[in-house]
């Protein structure tokens, strides 16, 4: 339901640390589900993104140039971010947004009854996080910055210097310490600002409710006692958590999405396929990025071209060749080794192109030196030594 703003990657102000901007960061693209009372399923067109965030009924999303755009309910403005505008981090609450400029200064828009978009000073901060009425950043020095509404103490924020991440939600906030134990304030009724005591790698807010990934990959539960939302998904696998109201959703090590409790809206009608980063949710809807799947096979490009099952080497741009007109098919090189390429790759490595999707279980390749048994392309007594330690009868 709320998390801070991620790039990506689960360790933010680690990235903004080193100093990468979002033009240097893999970008993806958006999926959308749930309810869809205002456009809250129809993202933006674009591979471009490099950050999500959703809100009560809205979302925001990051570009790689540092723009900003929303979409869904914009009745005080919280999907409309300021036009000219360059930023490295973002955050959608209830009714407002906060973003992060690319200068470490803090700008909000939206819905400000509280002054939740009256945001502190200072051009040095990495992390930031909205929840429905106040807001919460992480400053170079990994101190936590908190203004806006301060129902339930949910300003009271903790003292301390290794704050890595923070996630604020309905009167209440829980950061994470530079260790990887959590902290929380604010409203404590059912023990939602109470994180269990130990290691996680991620976590994410609900309502009343927060859920964490364990250095292990298993999840784990904390605040209400609600059925729906305890029923966490078994194993041991998962790296990533997101929540919305009374529901959740997390991505595992292939990069699927899973997803437990309430389902009163198409909560669980999650997106299909692997390749999936980031995941966030608000009251009744959920928000996905992911790595490019230009071919539609429902695997991310990276892990097609990581696998060999697509080649990206004209030009290598972490698109595959196949996707950008290029004809590809097997390609022999020396000493029977067969690869999948363009022509033109095939020919400059001197080997011998088979043609277009002509691959190499149609078209093998002979192994035209079979004495250099340790495939260094030379003959020499590496190989003697290969045949001595293999001398006998044959298998």
């Amino acid at each position: 339901m709320y998390r801070c703003s991620i790039v990506f990657m689960r360790w933010i102000s680690l990235i903004l640390f080193l100093g990468l901007t979002p033009s240097t960061l893999f970008a993806g693209e958006i999926a959308c589900w749930g309810d869809d009372s205002f456009g809250e399923t129809i993202p933006p067109a674009g591979n471009d993104f490099v950050a999500v965030s959703a809100g009560y009924k809205f979302s925001i999303a990051l570009r790689q140039d540092g723009s900003c755009v929303g979409w869904g309910f914009d009745g005080t403005g919280q999907s409309s971010p300021p036009v000219g505008e360059s930023f490295q981090a973002i955050a959608a609450g209830h009714s407002f947004s906060i973003g992060i400029r690319t200068d470490g200064t803090l700008l909000g828009w939206g819905y400000n009854a509280g002054g939740q978009t009256d945001v502190p000073s200072g051009s040095n901060f990495v992390s930031v996080t909205a929840g429905d009425t106040h807001g919460v950043a992480i400053n170079v020095a990994g101190e936590l910055v908190t203004w806006g509404a301060d129902v339930e103490s949910q300003l009271d924020a903790p003292i301390g210097s290794d704050f890595v991440r923070v996630i604020a939600s309905q009167y209440f906030s829980v950061a994470m310490h530079a260790d990887g134990t959590l902290e929380g304030w604010g409203r404590n009724s059912i023990g939602q600002a109470t994180p269990p005591t130990g290691v996680f790698v991620d976590y994410a807010l609900g309502r009343l409710w927060g859920v964490g990934v364990r250095k292990n990959g298993t999840l784990e539960v904390w605040g209400t006692n609600n059925a729906g939302v305890n029923a966490i998904p078994a194993g041991n696998g998962f790296v990533s958590v997101g929540a919305g109201n009374m529901w959740g959703i997390a991505i595992d090590d292939t990069g699927r999405i899973w997803h437990w409790g309430e389902d009163g809206q198409g909560q669980s009608n999650v997106p299909g396929g692997t390749g999936w980063e980031y995941v966030d949710g608000h009251y009744y809807h959920g928000i996905a990025l992911g790595i490019v799947d230009c071919n539609s096979n429902g695997i991310s490009d990276s892990t097609d071209i990581k696998d060999g099952t697509s080649i990206d080497e004209n030009p290598s741009d972490g698109i595959p060749d196949e996707c950008q007109g290029l004809p590809v098919g097997g390609c022999c090189l020396q000493h029977g080794v067969c690869v999948k390429t363009t022509e033109s790759d095939c020919i400059g490595a001197l080997g011998i192109w088979a043609g277009a999707s002509v691959y190499c279980d149609v078209s093998p390749c002979v192994d035209d030196c079979s004495s250099d048994l340790d495939g260094d392309g030379e003959v020499d007594v590496a190989d003697l030594l290969e045949m001595f330690a293999a001398w006998g009868t044959c298998p």
